[in-house]
């Protein structure tokens, strides 16, 4: 059988298979020996294919191995992406205080007590978050 017979080869496996056949058939030639038998049919053939489809295989698993591997290292996000989002929600809530205490005239002692107040409860609340 070829390697392209088989089941889970890949074309990596057949192109394998075909240049051990084609090795083999020259070796054969340079050895003496008549090149006008089939592909195939001599000892040499068969072991050159069966060690190409061996290596072919070892291959593909070695593939499907790193892939494999490469979808496992991906790191989970969600904890870096959650913390991001309490950053800027904290960025906001600082952006707004501060806008808050620039609107309070500078006479007005109860509107920046109150304003300190409520800025300690927002931070208060972040914090618990």
């Amino acid at each position: 059988e070829t390697a392209q017979t088989e089941p889970g080869t890949s074309k990596n496996a057949a192109v394998a298979a075909a240049v051990a056949r084609a090795k083999a058939k020259k070796a054969a030639a340079a050895s003496g020996e008549t090149a006008q038998t089939e592909p195939g049919t001599s000892k040499n053939d068969a072991v050159a294919a069966a060690i190409a489809r061996a290596k072919a295989k070892k291959a593909a698993r070695a593939e499907a191995t790193q892939a494999a591997a490469a979808q496992q290292t991906e790191p989970d996000n969600q904890a870096v992406i959650a913390a991001r989002e309490e950053r800027k929600k904290q960025a906001r809530l600082h952006k707004q205080q501060k806008k808050d205490n620039t609107q309070i005239s500078g006479d007005d002692k109860q509107a920046r007590i109150a304003a300190a107040v409520a800025k300690a409860k927002a931070k208060k609340s972040a914090h618990k978050e």
